[in-house]
C-alpha cells in the first residue's frame, strides 16, 4: 500500500510541475490582458455609451498590444527559458 501512495505522490509532482508551467507561460503570454481587462470593464459599465465605447477601442488596442508584446524579443527569450525550464521541447 505504501508503494501505491509513493507512485502516486511521484505521479501528483510531476503532474504539479506540468501544471505550474502551463501557468507560468499562460500568464506570460496573456499578462496585458489580465491587467487591462478590470479597467475596461468599469470604463464600459460606469461611464454609459462612451465609456462603452472607449472601452471597445481599448480592447482593441490591447489586442495590438498583446501582438506586440508576444512578438518581442523579451516574450520570446523568456518563453524560451520556461520551455528548457519545464521541458516543453520534449513534446
Amino acid at each position: 500500500m505504501e508503494f501505491l501512495i509513493v507512485i502516486a505522490i511521484i505521479v501528483a509532482l510531476i503532474v504539479g510541475y506540468f501544471c505550474l508551467g502551463m501557468l507560468l507561460k499562460l500568464l506570460l503570454q496573456w499578462w496585458l490582458p489580465l491587467v487591462c481587462a478590470g479597467p475596461l470593464l468599469i470604463l464600459a459599465f460606469g461611464f454609459g455609451w462612451t465609456g462603452a465605447i472607449g472601452a471597445v477601442v481599448g480592447a482593441l488596442l490591447l489586442i495590438g498590444f498583446t501582438q506586440n508584446w508576444q512578438e518581442s524579443p523579451t516574450y520570446l527569450a523568456l518563453e524560451a527559458k520556461i520551455d528548457k525550464a519545464f521541458y516543453f521541447d520534449d513534446v
